[in-house]
């Protein structure tokens, strides 16, 4: 149940495998055929739901368990596996399922892929936000392309077919700030605040002053609001960045600032005060 006691999802508890019974074993990996990204959210019905999808794709993010890719018609975000707590709620009649940041991920080491790598990806279809997802997932290198960057020169943020895409977009920064490993920025792009999360433990971009005007790349996610029918679609956007390169400098705020100009009148008050008195006890010393 979430928050407000809507049901999000149904989980089965077993004692043990042998209460598993298989019906039938899974097709080898990769044996599926290919399919276009934007097809995923087109599948529908049980046999389809049950089985695992097979896309291809130029990986434009890795973060983590989670990889981007994207290809002629579409994007998508795509999970390996995340290990969860259970934990039960006592007083009330649910289970919570929660994952602290302490939690170890088991099994087999995640492979590490690099932005332009084109991956194969085997996985079950889900749905997040606007664009799909494949969750506990398979992935092999299959070669490498370009990586496809969309550029965004306008204020209609609503598309959303643009979510998880690589895109690029002009803004100015308003500040940053730490959340947990991520450096985060605070971008105001055509009047609306964007989100620019940094790779974890990178903090040289603290030294870039708030109205400095940057080109950012990076992965673009939408986050929808509960109730689009009240007219507002888009809720937060995030831009997930790969490293200090998606960052380009296009002009540095003025050195001449509202703080700077007090600071200068400050001093030249000073000065002309040091001249005065020193005039005033020059003149009584003439005298």
């Amino acid at each position: 149940l979430d928050d407000w006691g809507r049901m999000q999802g149904v989980h089965l508890l077993i004692p043990s495998l042998k209460y598993l019974q298989v019906e039938q074993a899974p097709a080898a990996p990769f044996s599926q055929p290919v399919q276009p990204i934007a097809s995923i959210m087109q599948l529908s019905g049980p046999v389809e739901d049950a089985h695992r999808i097979r896309v291809e794709g130029v990986l434009t993010l890795q973060d983590g368990q989670k990889l981007f890719l994207q290809d002629n018609t579409g994007s998508v975000m795509a999970i390996y596996k995340q290990d969860v707590v259970l934990d039960s709620v006592f007083g009330r009649s649910q289970w919570s399922f929660w994952r602290t940041p302490a939690t170890s991920i088991s099994g087999s080491a995640i492979p590490q892929f690099s932005p332009g790598d084109r991956l194969e990806v085997l996985g079950f279809r889900e749905t997040h936000g606007y664009s799909p997802v494949l969750t506990e997932v398979l992935a092999k290198k299959t070669g490498t392309a370009q990586v496809k960057v969309e550029e965004l020169k306008t204020d209609d943020f609503t598309d959303w077919k643009r979510d998880s895409t690589l895109v690029s977009i002009d803004g100015e920064l308003t500040g940053q700030q730490i959340m947990g490993s991520h450096l985060v920025m605070e971008v105001v792009s055509h009047h609306r605040t964007l989100q620019v999360f940094l790779p974890p433990d990178i903090r040289q971009a603290l030294d870039i002053l708030p109205g400095t005007r940057l080109r950012i790349t990076g992965v673009w996610q939408m986050d929808p609001v509960q109730y689009a029918e009240l007219g507002r679609s888009v809720g937060g956007i995030r831009i997930l960045t790969r490293s200090l390169d998606d960052l380009e400098i296009l002009s540095r705020p003025s050195w001449w600032t509202v703080q700077h100009a007090l600071t200068v009148i400050g001093g030249l008050s000073f000065v002309l005060l040091a001249a005065s008195i020193w005039i005033t006890q020059l003149r009584r010393k003439v005298e």
